[in-house]
């Protein structure tokens, strides 16, 4: 799971604190990068964007597939699209449909039962009353490759000074890296690809989308829907969201994404079976709660 941070309108001097931004890169630390954006009129125009390289893909560390070894790990429920999601901080995400009597108001020791079950038919054993999970480092085909600590530093020291230079017409969106595919550091995001720059938190699977471990899921996602955009002849502005709109129907997983067209100026989002969450009347957004200094609420799609 990689996490998405973003400050907007902040008219209040409001940051997310430095220990959070090395968190959420501790937690993802396969790279992280930013878009820094400018509102005018009803277009948005990129004035900055850049990424960080925080881990040595080619640089092996040893590892011993014998040694067994726990990962913490939490769970929340989306009651809009009726699944638990599941998340192994240090491993891999998953999504469970709501099963048999468990809805949103199910009592937690039925819910937690339901997810232990779920999760034994697929090999690995779970506590969540510990909050941690079970497992081998062959079970979950650790990749090769070590964190780059120096790099990881100065990459949190950047980020939370861009947010404190933030202008109230300006939004800051930061990602934090968990690679599922395309172990490169061509991969980390921001994803660029003719018209559009996507940041993206999730999944993306199915026979639309190619990925391998060269290119990622958020690569291929990215190419598919520039080449769709580029088949369209005088692509306008709600046909770009229709092209957006119809192109996330089709592929499999779940995801949070930004998309941001150069052509019209407009920043979209969207979401299916994945957290996103607002503070300060949305000033502030994270993928996860425990990065706010606040209590805050679930955000749904929308464009900016």
């Amino acid at each position: 799971m990689c996490e998405i941070l973003t400050l907007k309108y902040n008219t209040k001097g409001l940051y997310f604190p430095e220990t959070s931004i090395k968190e959420a890169l501790s937690s993802n630390d396969n790279g992280c990068g930013f878009m820094l954006m400018e509102k005018e009129g009803n277009r948005w125009e990129v004035k900055d964007m850049d990424t960080y390289d925080c881990f040595d893909y080619n640089k092996e560390e040893p590892t011993s597939d014998d040694i067994d070894e726990f990962t913490i790990i939490d769970y929340s429920i989306d009651t809009k699209d009726k699944v638990i999601n599941l998340e192994l901080f240090s491993g891999p995400v998953m999504s469970m449909d709501f099963q048999g009597g468990i809805h949103a108001g199910s009592h937690k020791k039925d819910i937690e039962f339901e997810i232990e079950q779920y999760c034994a038919e697929y090999g690995f054993e779970i506590d969540l009353n510990k909050k941690r999970a079970y497992t081998s480092r062959r079970a979950y085909n650790f990749s090769k490759g070590s964190v780059n600590y120096l790099n990881s530093k100065k990459a949190v020291e950047k980020l939370f000074n861009k947010q404190k230079m933030l202008k109230p017409n300006q939004m800051l969106i930061m990602h934090f890296r968990n690679a599922t595919s395309g172990f490169t550091q061509s991969n980390t995001q921001p994803i660029l690809n003719g018209n559009f720059v996507t940041i993206h938190n999730g999944v993306f699977d199915g026979e639309l989308i190619h990925d391998n471990d060269d290119k990622s899921d958020t690569k291929a996602f990215t190419e598919l829907l520039n080449n769709l955009y580029k088949k369209a002849r005088e692509v306008k502005e709600v046909q770009e969201e229709e092209i957006i709109n119809k192109l996330l129907k089709q592929v499999e997983g779940w995801f949070s994404i930004f998309i941001y067209s150069w052509e019209t100026g407009q920043l979209y989002y969207r979401k299916e079976g994945a957290q996103f969450n607002e503070a300060y009347e949305g000033i502030m957004m994270s993928t996860k709660e425990i990065r706010f200094p606040v209590v805050s609420k679930e955000f749904c799609s929308t464009n900016f």
